[in-house]
């Protein structure tokens, strides 16, 4: 059995394999576990952004007093909001799959639910937990058609309250964790893999400069400061550490 550490150090990446029989050099690897953490990381975020702008862009979801800008709220690109469910807590984002939206294509859909809502929750309050389904959500790169396919759950806490508005307009501090185990990724070579995602992000204000800290929370088999960790397309073990925030 092989384990992968993929460590992260500011915009350095530091890459060992570790084999229980030998020691394997880097330059035997093609170094496609580290871009595929790299991709699974980024196609993540930007689904965690897709769905925090869409929950700020309902009052009902997001609470009064932090509602986004009617000037500037939007619909993600190549794609449209289903919100039959949003009198209970519930929105659904779905992705046409056809629209070209900075070097990609989205399919699929993910479904947003404020859980509590019925008992009063608000994505603004502290502690408010956003759970996101992925349903064959795919990120198809224009450019050479690679692709990425999620399904499973995550986990978004709100962990002070407050969004990027109250950030921009107010400078409270925003933080956020991302949390989720047995992700299912499915790489267009047709490998099916498991990613734990464990991540928090801080975003604050000072003067006019903003800034994100991401850190890694996770813990497995005794490595801490874990942000992604599980199986990789060969069917190897890895574990991504950010090593300094």
């Amino acid at each position: 059995m092989k384990k992968i550490i993929i460590a992260f150090l500011a915009l350095a990446i530091i890459t060992g394999v570790e084999s229980c029989k030998k020691k394997k050099a880097f330059k035997n690897e093609d170094g496609q576990a580290s871009e595929d953490n790299r991709n699974v990381q980024s196609q993540t975020d930007d689904a965690m952004s897709d769905a925090d702008n869409a929950m700020s862009s309902y009052v009902s979801l997001t609470g009064k007093y932090i509602q986004k800008p009617a000037e500037i709220q939007a619909t993600p690109c190549g794609a449209s909001i289903d919100t039959t469910g949003l009198s209970t807590g519930t929105i659904k984002i779905n992705y046409d799959g056809v629209t070209v939206c900075s070097n990609r294509k989205r399919s699929g859909s993910i479904r947003l639910t404020l859980q509590n809502y019925s008992q009063g929750k608000r994505w603004k309050d502290s502690m408010a937990v956003l759970q996101v389904d992925y349903s064959n959500y795919k990120v198809t790169r224009a450019s050479d058609n690679k692709s990425i396919m999620f399904n499973g759950t995550h986990y978004v806490t709100n962990v002070v309250g407050g969004n990027i508005w109250t950030l921009i307009f107010g400078g409270n501090p925003v933080i956020r964790t991302v949390t989720g185990s047995g992700l299912v990724v499915t790489f267009d070579d047709g490998s099916v893999t498991s990613w734990n995602i464990n991540r928090k992000y801080t975003y604050t204000k000072s003067g006019t400069v903003y800034t994100c800290t991401g850190e890694g929370i996770g813990t497995f088999n005794g490595e801490t400061s874990l942000e992604n960790w599980g199986t990789t397309r060969e069917g190897d073990n890895f574990t991504s550490k950010v090593v300094t925030p």
